[in-house]
């Protein structure tokens, strides 16, 4: 039995494929750890990959966009799991499925990592995730800093002004993400539990 299983998605994914995996390979952890993001930022699956630097174990993903949004970032996030020796299993494609075998999976990733840097020399190759544009343009995602100062704003610790101001966005886009933001907040509980809620029902069968 492995240690632990990570599981992280986006909020637009659904986790067919997740349970799909689990029903057919039966496969169980000691433990099973959550992350969900919204489609515009990473910052969850930011904080994941640093604990899973210190405590090693299995990530579970639906598909290459839950962690990439253009071919560029897949190469990148592919190489972290590569060079780290963390192993990825990506559900939609059973030949990451290698989940008792390291070597193995590191293959496949080393594998993803060579067809990926030769389709970059493609042109009209493409991998762009949809979830990460708006009308043809790419998304404004939330700034790195702006998770620990919606903390501060929230509790009146700064003004709406002070995290206009830290964050370095207009007036306008600010607050569009800032309502945005809140709106979301609601959503990530709802989706998060109904995420773990899914996932705990088959693997404590």
């Amino acid at each position: 039995m492995n240690n632990i299983f990570y599981f992280y998605k986006k909020t637009s994914e659904d986790v067919e494929n997740i349970k799909k995996f689990l029903y057919k390979t039966n496969v169980r952890a000691k433990e099973y750890r959550f992350y969900l993001d919204t489609n515009r930022d990473f910052i969850n699956y930011e904080n994941m990959k640093d604990l899973m630097l210190k405590e090693k174990g299995i990530l579970i993903i639906n598909s290459l966009h839950s962690i990439a949004y253009n071919k560029e970032s897949v190469i990148k996030e592919l190489n972290w799991f590569y060079s780290n020796k963390i192993e990825i299993i990506i559900a939609e494609m059973p030949s990451t499925w290698n989940f008792d075998n390291l070597n193995l999976n590191l293959k496949c990733v080393e594998a993803m990592i060579d067809i990926f840097n030769l389709l970059q020399s493609y042109s009209n190759f493409e991998f762009q995730n949809p979830d990460f544009t708006e009308g043809g343009r790419k998304k404004i995602r939330f700034p790195e800093n702006w998770e620990s100062l919606y903390e501060l704003y929230e509790a009146k610790k700064i003004t709406a002004n002070e995290f206009q101001q830290q964050v370095g966005l207009k007036r306008a886009t600010f607050f569009n993400l800032l309502s945005e933001y809140k709106q979301l907040n609601k959503l990530n509980v709802d989706t998060f539990e109904a995420f773990s809620n899914s996932i705990e029902q088959i693997v404590t069968c």
